[in-house]
């Protein structure tokens, strides 16, 4: 883990079950220096995961502030109603590019702790954001 993990996300991490093995990566010969940090007395580098890094990211949009067992499948359904707008988070790379794909419930599980500084919003306001992406999504397709 670096030793000032806030640098790297915008969530607290802690809870989480086994988060050493499930939100970084380590290498002993970092490919860039951008994306890795050193971790002190261990000749190690480390990054966070892409899943744990997508899941953060989309905690923003998400605006629930805690991941935990009651909230499981409200996570999910707001995770998928936002990649149905047009709202990606974790890609895969292939000849044409970056293609992207969805967090799945099991990504969700194994980052069950995970909290962030947000306030929690009612469905029928994450609902109108959502009507709100999509409506930009498909005007500018019509629009291209």
């Amino acid at each position: 883990m670096p030793n000032n993990p806030d640098e790297f996300l915008n969530v607290d991490i802690t809870k989480i079950k086994n988060q050493d093995k499930i939100c970084w990566e380590y290498t002993n010969e970092p490919d860039s220096d951008e994306d890795w940090e050193e971790v002190e007395e261990t000749g190690l580098w480390c990054r966070p995961a892409p899943r744990t890094f997508a899941i953060s990211t989309a905690a923003e949009l998400v605006h629930l502030s805690k991941l935990q067992p009651s909230s499981l499948f409200e996570w999910y359904y707001r995770l998928n109603a936002l990649f149905d707008a047009g709202e990606y988070f974790l890609f895969t790379e292939s000849k044409e590019g970056p293609i992207p794909i969805r967090i799945t419930l099991h990504d969700l599980k194994d980052h069950l702790g995970m909290c962030i500084e947000t306030k929690d919003w009612s469905n029928t306001r994450f609902d109108s954001l959502v009507r709100s992406l999509r409506m930009r999504t498909h005007l500018r397709e019509f629009i291209d």
